[in-house]
């Protein structure tokens, strides 16, 4: 297992004036993810998006408000922003979305894409050139948060002018982040959920009611034909994709020259 003292850096240097913009969820590898940044970025702004499914939406700005403690409020610039409408445009037909694809991760796509189109206006209305995802390697059973699908969106965030950088701690095992949440003094959340396969830090982030069904294929679960045959393979994600970019792309365009 990799040793959390193993960053990149060896001696970081902050940076005057470099700022990032994350997707926030407030859990276990977005807030470390917050962490590890402010050693050399001077601003984080936390966007956490709430697609009008979600409960304990102020979950992550609990987090957020650990983070201001530590870092200065100053420093920590977070915000909750409404995707239903974006995403219900992404996936007005939704029933032929299902009647081709057959999977309830359409959802999690819709969700994904929405929030990504939300980010980058973000960033180019605050002046910011660099965003940043939570990612973990321990996710990576479900397309969303694998490398492959991270550089597959990759080239609509680069036409803007953005960059998107690869987790701090991507390779580092669930385990080892949830002994450093503990060195730093935030609250580890619950070793039974951990044990459950669910995520251990339901305190402090939105759950989504309608992606419940995502933990069937990041769970040993997973494993069943039945749960097999209503996965979304990475060909077919890229391709689903592709095929909703363009609602995205008219989305974003509009609001860029509104703005």
């Amino acid at each position: 297992m990799n040793s959390h003292t193993a960053t990149p850096s060896a001696s970081p240097t902050l940076e005057t004036g470099k700022k990032f913009v994350l997707l926030f969820s407030g859990g276990l590898d977005s807030t470390l993810e917050v962490v590890e940044r402010m050693k050399t970025h001077r601003e984080a702004h936390l966007l956490t998006f709430n697609n009008g499914y979600c409960v304990n939406t102020q979950g992550s700005l609990r987090r957020a408000s650990e983070m201001k403690d530590r870092f200065g409020a100053d420093r920590i610039i977070d915000s909750l922003i409404n995707t239903k409408p974006l995403m219900q445009t992404i996936l007005e037909d939704f029933k032929a979305l299902w009647r081709e694809y057959r999977s309830p991760l359409i959802v999690d796509m819709g969700c994904k894409m929405a929030s990504v189109t939300e980010l980058i206006l973000y960033a180019k209305n605050n002046d910011i050139e660099e965003i940043s995802d939570g990612a973990s390697v321990d996710q990576t059973q479900v397309f969303i948060q694998h490398p492959e699908f991270s550089a597959h969106i990759k080239p609509l965030i680069s036409s803007h002018g953005l960059r998107f950088l690869r987790p701090v701690l991507f390779d580092i095992g669930r385990e080892e982040k949830i002994a450093m949440l503990k060195e730093l003094g935030f609250d580890r959340g619950s070793k039974t959920l951990e044990k459950l396969h669910i995520t251990s830090q339901l305190k402090h982030q939105p759950f989504c009611l309608i992606g419940f069904s995502t933990f069937f294929f990041t769970s040993p679960l997973r494993k069943i034909p039945l749960v097999q045959r209503y996965d979304l393979p990475m060909d077919r994600a890229k391709e689903l994709w592709d095929a909703l970019l363009p609602r995205a792309t008219a989305y974003l365009n509009a609001r860029l020259a509104e703005e």
